[in-house]
């Protein structure tokens, strides 16, 4: 079997909205990471295709790994959502809700794969917290370098 022995360098992937987007459930957006890791974590950039025009600020990535496990966090720098007509709408006044990615590697395809969540609204409730949540798929693969 063989593992993978680093994660530093670009990979690019994509990733799948799940069914609690309701009519945007199945759509895909493709990203472009360029992680450093060392000793297990690793941080780095996102580009998104359909948000670059948007960004000036980079999208923060930072996680932990191993040769099979990784879990890491997605941060925008700014809020945004669509809207019922479905255009863009930024507001840069609020933090944007932080997206947990969890995943394995598959030596098999060379790549990692898995879901991702990102909490939207927490209330509290008599026991404990009620969440609504966000959910899809992912995966990447390193990129060759030419």
């Amino acid at each position: 079997m063989n593992k993978l022995k680093s994660l530093t360098g670009k990979w690019e992937g994509e990733y799948t909205l799940g069914p609690e987007y309701e009519s945007d459930e199945g759509k895909t957006f493709e990203f472009i990471l360029d992680l450093i890791a060392e000793n297990g974590t690793f941080v780095g950039k996102c580009i998104e295709r359909e948000m670059s025009e948007q960004l000036v600020e980079p999208i923060i990535i930072s996680g932990f790994w191993n040769e099979e496990l990784i879990s890491f966090t997605k941060q925008y720098p700014f809020s945004y959502y669509i809207d019922e007509n479905g255009e863009l709408v930024i507001d840069r006044t609020k933090e944007h809700p932080e997206i947990v990615y969890t995943g394995v590697y598959n030596s098999l395809s060379d790549c990692f794969s898995g879901d991702f969540e990102m909490v939207i609204e927490s209330i509290p409730g008599s026991d404990c917290w009620i969440e609504s949540v966000l959910t899809g798929k992912w995966l990447m693969k390193k990129m060759e370098i030419s």
